[in-house]
């Protein structure tokens, strides 16, 4: 019989450290996050894109491939760009996490199979999905201690974006909710996480926009360090407001690579497009990623000759961690096509505090390759520029 975990009471946020918080977290402790699931609430800025508040007059919404990166670009113009770290298709809120009693690639699929049938007869009684999409509120930049991550992540701290729920009754929503899921998951023998209750998560929400090593050395952690409290002055100013729009259930990916290359080349752990080698197209060997391999687009079977960075260059699709399971049953896309128009000029202005002294302007100096014709491709050069900036002035006060 599995013993069930402790469940959220209500009681408002929690208090202390984060880095005492994480130190504390037993199901993190020599695991990382590998081989895990988590239940998160699904952040698309690529196709709903973000908000930024300005101030009380101007605010500019940010859709595309890079839309966070560009957020931090408008905030800090030099370095800000490269400071987010995590791929279009991976932003989320995660609200638990759980693991499978097994590990092999075949006994997963029947058990993700047997939740997945549990859960569609959950979502048909409490109906999830007419709850949301859910619009949040971020102004607050953390750091959270990395200091029990394994192997090369070992010391890298999380930098997370702290968010806020518009609705006044989420707290009591989503604790429910995921109350109903636990009992649903438990009961297919998952363990569930014992190191941090579902209150935990709901007081602490947060969107981690950066956890892996830093390649671009100017983002050292002594660097993320020194520039905090800058940062965290420029978030405070700028706030951004986002939409999730399904609450999903994902492995890690890693996991999910793994599954693919040793077990079933045929098996699909994402959506839209990925980086594969290119005998995976031909062979069912089993074997481990070969750096002197082809790497080609799984979508097109375009050459890719630079790092993977969660998008193809040439046909515009970019990666998504499929869920095992999720409220939305629309097939997931990640085509760029159907969310972009006509090339536009981008404003360069923001609104002074006063209307009759001359407008400042914002350091927006990337390209906007939009266009409606069917044959579209992305240019090489404006690959790390997708974004279409929409800004609106309210003076209404």
């Amino acid at each position: 019989m599995n013993r069930k975990p402790q469940r959220g009471k209500g009681r408002g946020r929690g208090r202390g450290s984060i880095r005492n918080q994480n130190q504390n977290n037993t199901f993190l402790q020599g695991q990382d996050e590998r081989g895990l699931y988590a239940v998160n609430l699904r952040i698309s800025p690529v196709t709903h894109g973000i908000l930024i508040q300005h101030c009380k007059w101007l605010t500019s919404t940010l859709v595309g491939i890079n839309a966070f990166n560009h957020y931090f670009k408008l905030l800090e113009p030099l370095n800000g760009e490269t400071f987010p770290d995590v791929w279009d298709g991976y932003y989320h809120i995660t609200l638990g996490k759980f693991r499978f009693p097994v590990k092999e690639h075949y006994e997963l699929q029947k058990m993700e199979e047997d939740l997945r049938n549990a859960l569609n007869e959950l979502e048909k009684q409490i109906k999830i999905q007419e709850w949301l999409p859910q619009t949040f509120i971020a102004d607050e930049l953390e750091i959270h201690s990395g200091d029990n991550r394994i192997d090369d992540m070992e010391g890298i701290d999380f930098v997370v974006l702290k968010v806020n729920c518009v609705s006044t009754d989420f707290q009591e929503k989503v604790r429910r909710i995921m109350n109903k899921l636990l009992d649903t998951i438990v009961a297919k023998g998952c363990k569930w996480e014992s190191g941090l209750t579902i209150d935990n998560y709901i007081n602490r929400l947060h969107v981690t926009i950066r956890k892996y090593s830093g390649e671009n050395s100017y983002w050292s952690k002594e660097q993320v360090e020194a520039k905090a409290s800058e940062l965290k002055s420029l978030v405070r100013k700028n706030p951004i407001k986002f939409e999730c729009n399904a609450l999903d259930i994902v492995q890690a990916r890693q996991q999910g690579i793994t599954r693919r290359r040793l077990q079933d080349k045929n098996y699909e752990w994402w959506s839209g497009v990925t980086e594969l080698m290119e005998k995976d197209r031909q062979s069912k060997t089993k074997g481990k990623k070969d750096e002197n391999e082809p790497m080609i687009c799984s979508g097109c079977d375009y050459n890719l000759t630079k790092k993977w960075d969660g998008y193809c260059v040439n046909c515009a699709n970019y990666e998504i961690n499929k869920p095992i399971w999720s409220t939305d049953k629309q097939p997931l896309t990640s085509a760029l096509k159907p969310f972009v128009s006509t090339p536009l000029a981008i404003p360069k202005k923001l609104e002074p505090r006063t209307l009759n002294r001359p407008r400042r302007h914002l350091s927006l100096d990337f390209i906007v390759p939009l266009s409606n014709e069917e044959d579209w491709e992305l240019e090489k050069k404006c690959i790390d520029s997708i974004v279409a900036v929409d800004e609106q002035e309210d003076l209404s006060d």
